[in-house]
């Protein structure tokens, strides 16, 4: 009796050992995988291959690894517009896996890094189907040539075995690694804003600003999502358009920048809150306007130029603009060129004395005004005085006089003309060419005595001049003896001018 329990208890030993060898035992590391269609690279390819897909796809399955259905994953993609695995972001990552009930997800790619069919490269990059992230990833290439036999007997010459032989080495490593998920517990956020779109940017304090948010979900939307930045609260609503809700915040009246945030509150309870979504900014007043001008120089307030001018706009601070116009009135106040511009305030404008026919206008005295208007409507204009000396030849004047009995030459600017002289030069000859006289100078009017004996019928003056700007002028004068009415001798004049700008 002694000898039959022992025997029965051993039996039952036995066979509780062996149901514990046979019990299956639970892998922390086995997990599913989503194995996205494989990206082929290869010479004169640039798609999907499918049969690359189907051979991995099995391989792993031989391994042990739970392989997801391959059609879930091409529905899954194609409803979320996804056509290859370059556009997997962890967060779609995230969803799909959601979606799929997958642990991972497996991208591969098939490239080759030579115009030859007889080599084979394949990458694979595993992702956390919990956070997205990459966990483990692998690069294998080969060649036809690089396990051959010896005198070539029984070689390979087939690429299909070889692209065989590289997924199934990817699987067993896989299979043998046994990449850590992430832990289960990890509370990542459900939802991502993939855009928004804020207008007008720029609004008066209490004035309508229209959002329009495109939002992912990793499963269901939730009960209400809030928009907080305005006045008030409000709350986004979905529009016609798949993931995008749209609401009107009425702009806080204090003057700067807002940010905007938003809150998603889940049937469970639960509620989400991302920050900083989007900003707009609040202008109740106007930006301040200010000219700067180039090749031109300043007298009193007035901007002196002779063939054009250059004019530096500067808006502080800087701001979207809904239009500027710049407008030039002559001195009596008739228009004489204006343009308007719905774009961003360049950087530099170039007037070149010409009105709106593009003709160009006389010397004289300008008013140019650039007014400048915000997308949110503010307005403001700055205004300067601009002088205009047009080609002429009637810059300088060179006159001949008696005083105290002596000949003297008198040289001045004439009335008109604003621009400061820089310098000077007056020279005398004879119509050879021999020198009678040299001088010069930096500044108008001047007086300049001549020889006491000057003998010659005619002399030949020449004079030349050069204002501020680098504008030259030069006149020449022939000095001619003759008879007036009553027979005294005077002296007449013939005159040859040009005016030339040098900048």
């Amino acid at each position: 009796m002694t000898v039959a329990i022992l025997i029965h208890r051993l039996f039952l030993s036995v066979l509780l050992f062996g149901l514990l060898l046979w019990a299956p035992v639970e892998d922390s590391c086995a997990y599913s995988v989503a194995v996205l269609p494989v990206e082929d690279l290869t010479y004169d390819r640039d798609g999907v291959n499918f049969a690359v897909t189907e051979q991995l796809g099995e391989q792993l399955r031989r391994q042990g690894l739970d392989v997801i259905n391959q059609n879930r994953v091409i529905e899954f993609m194609m409803t979320e517009k996804i056509r290859r695995c370059n556009e997997i972001d962890s967060f779609s990552a995230r969803k799909m896996a959601t979606r799929l009930g997958s642990d991972t997800l497996l991208l591969t790619t098939l490239y080759q890094r030579e115009k030859t069919a007889d080599q084979s490269s394949i990458m694979v990059t595993l992702l956390d189907g919990k956070t997205g992230q990459t966990i483990w990833s692998e690069t294998l290439s080969g060649h036809l040539n690089d396990a051959q036999p010896i005198f070539g007997i029984s070689a390979n010459n087939d690429l299909f075995t070889l692209q065989k032989d590289q997924l199934t080495e990817l699987a067993r490593s896989l299979a043998k690694q046994q990449p850590a998920l992430s832990d289960p517990l990890l509370d990542l956020s459900p939802v991502q804003i993939d855009d928004i779109r804020i207008d007008p940017p720029l609004v008066k304090g209490g004035r309508p600003v229209r959002c329009r948010v495109k939002i992912d979900f990793l499963e269901m939307p939730p009960d209400r999502i809030v928009l907080q930045g305005g006045a008030e609260n409000v709350t986004l609503r979905p529009t016609g358009t798949a993931n995008i809700y749209a609401a009107t915040l009425t702009s806080r009246p204090a003057e700067g920048d807002h940010n905007i945030d938003i809150t998603f509150s889940w049937p469970t309870g639960k509620s989400t809150d991302i920050i900083n979504i989007g900003t707009y900014r609040v202008a109740n007043t106007p930006v301040k306007l200010s000219l700067s001008f180039y090749n031109s120089i300043k007298v009193a307030d007035i901007h002196t130029f002779s063939e054009n001018i250059k004019i530096h706009p500067r808006m502080r601070p800087n701001r979207p603009l809904e239009l500027w116009r710049i407008t030039i009135y002559d001195n009596l106040g008739e228009t004489v060129f204006s343009e308007t511009q719905y774009t961003a305030l360049p950087a530099e404008m170039l007037w070149r004395g010409t009105n709106k026919n593009q003709r160009h206008l006389g010397t004289g005295y300008y008013t140019l005004t650039l007014l400048v208007r915000d997308i949110a409507g503010n307005e403001t204009q700055v205004t300067a005085k601009l002088y205009l000396q047009a080609e002429t030849a009637e810059m300088v004047e060179v006159k001949q006089q008696v005083e105290r009995g002596r000949p003297q030459l008198k040289l001045s600017t004439k009335e008109a003309v604003l621009i400061p002289v820089d310098r000077w030069q007056l020279t005398l000859e004879t119509p050879e060419g021999d020198l009678l006289l040299s001088r010069k100078g930096m500044q108008l009017p001047a007086t300049i005595a001549l020889p006491e004996r000057l003998t010659r019928h005619d002399v030949v003056c020449h004079f030349i001049v050069q204002d501020k700007l680098g504008n030259s002028y030069t006149t020449e004068t022939v000095q001619r003896e003759a008879k007036n009415a009553t027979g005294e001798i005077v002296q007449l004049e013939k005159k040859v001018s040009n005016w030339k700008a040098d900048f």
